[in-house]
């Protein structure tokens, strides 16, 4: 059977902590054929793709209200104005974040339904990281998301959707939407799926799918620094048939995960940063990675505080690299002065200046490059000390990442990225990996974040309470 089925994607994940905004120009925005994945269409290659538009955006302060509405409407012109379609499949984040909306992906959703109409079945696939209001249940048929942290599992997890949309449309299903939310907050690194308990609750996931009654199964760990009503976790269960099934089973699940919850952690050892800095220096192999955990890029920290540069200065800290600081003005000084050329520079705290300030360095420039997604980069030898610095906030996760600047993380003892957990790529390099509990807009310190709209009561923030889990239902 042919089907035409539109698609796109606004992908953001919003940190509410953050003081600046995300801006139309941080989106990479893709049109026509290349914004549909290759894998997709050589999967499917009996659907008829109808692309809209598909943005997406390094995680960071909440979108501007201009941006969004340009993005947005763009994708909603290219919808109306599509041939007719049997199905809608959206990528998108699940913790947008809007300057004066709270979900971008209920805002998006909405205005949806009123072009095509409620007949027109609508798939999403969403990060783990996703905030789920349950108001997007009601817009949707099909919900489904990331079971891996790190995130591996991309395309898996737009197949899913893919293949539970043509299901429903095949055989003329009418999806019940079932979602428990957990009052209960926890960064990522709390739930890395490697380890317990968060390996053991996603497993049982697909458990679940073996009932014939339900059709796809997510547990959303939420994103808390996006601090919203809804930035707690989530289960959603999809089914048919059988609404009391389905809503059950859910309820079952979130009784397990609240019975566990006191055992969610850090999977590494979590100190301070002068901690952090003297154990590795004691620890006998190389390198020894050390995650700014309260400037975490990847989560929509800055990308500029100068904390753990400050600290290796103090400690006379010998063969470390600092991946890397986001500081355009220092950027183009080096670069005019050129590779080479000693300099004194004020380096970080020019966007997050609430958890610390500029601080005078002098050091030699080593390196200038420009990289592949044009980003200039300069490396800065201050002492013992190598740092990179970027003309964007840009994360180093990748060894490709170091590569363009003309480092390898492998020739260093210690090495300090601006990321939470290790991805793989990085942690089967890692001789041990320290999670630094350094202060920022992802500060994993939950107790000094200033949290301004998450509904309370909420575990860990608050302990000494009860909860039962109660199931919304969509049919």
């Amino acid at each position: 059977m042919f089907f035409k089925i539109a698609f796109g994607g606004l992908k953001h994940e919003s940190n509410g902590f953050a003081n600046f905004n995300t801006e139309l120009e941080d989106f990479k925005i893709m049109r026509g054929r290349d914004s549909i994945p290759l894998f997709l269409r050589k999967t499917f290659s009996d659907i008829c793709f109808i692309p809209t538009l598909y943005a997406r955006a390094l995680p960071g302060g909440i979108v501007s209200r201009k941006a969004y509405e340009e993005l947005r409407n763009e994708l909603l012109f290219r919808l109306e104005n599509s041939l007719s379609i049997d199905g809608i499949y959206l990528d998108l984040h699940g913790a947008m974040r809007i300057v004066g909306i709270d979900s971008g992906e209920v805002d998006l959703l909405n205005r949806i339904r009123d072009i095509v109409g409620w007949d027109i079945p609508i798939a999403l696939s969403l990060d783990l990281h996703g905030n789920i209001s349950p108001k997007l249940l009601e817009l949707v048929d099909i919900i489904t998301a990331y079971r891996t942290a790190p995130h591996i599992d991309w395309e898996e997890t737009c197949l899913r959707a893919m293949m539970t949309l043509i299901r429903v449309l095949r055989k003329n299903i009418k999806p019940i939407r079932s979602i428990v939310k957990i009052p209960f907050i926890l960064p990522g690194e709390w739930a890395v799926t490697y380890t317990e308990p968060a390996k053991t609750l996603y497993n049982k996931l697909v458990e679940y799918e073996s009932n014939p009654y339900i059709i796809d199964t997510s547990l959303l760990i939420g994103c808390m620094w996006s601090d919203l009503p809804f930035s707690n976790m989530s289960i959603i269960f999809i089914g048919r048939e059988r609404e009391d099934i389905v809503s059950k089973l859910a309820e079952k699940y979130g009784e397990e995960i609240w019975s566990r919850r006191k055992e969610f952690g850090f999977e590494v050892d979590a100190l301070s940063i002068e901690d952090s800095l003297d154990k590795a220096i004691k620890l006998p192999g190389k390198p020894i990675f050390i995650s700014d955990s309260g400037d975490n890029i990847t989560a929509g920290a800055a990308g500029d505080t100068n904390i753990c540069l400050s600290k290796a200065i103090e400690r006379k800290c010998k063969n470390v690299l600092i991946a890397g600081i986001f500081d355009r003005d220092a950027v183009e000084k080096c670069f005019e002065k050129g590779t080479g050329s000693s300099i004194r520079l004020e380096v970080g705290g020019k966007i997050d200046n609430v958890n610390c300030k500029p601080i005078q360095i002098n050091g030699r420039i080593i390196n200038l490059k420009i990289s592949s997604d044009g980003t200039k980069l300069t490396l800065l030898r201050i002492n013992g000390i190598d740092v990179i610095l970027a003309s964007r906030r840009k994360t180093f996760h990748m060894l490709r990442d170091f590569y363009e600047i003309g480092v390898d993380p492998r020739d260093y003892k210690i090495v300090i990225v601006k990321i939470g957990y290790l991805v793989p790529s990085l942690r089967i390099l890692a001789y041990k990996n320290i999670l630094a509990l350094t202060p920022g807009f992802t500060d994993q310190v939950i107790e000094r974040l200033k949290f301004k709209n998450i509904k309370r009561p909420v575990y860990p923030l608050d302990e000494d309470f009860s909860w039962t889990p109660k199931a919304i239902t969509y049919k």
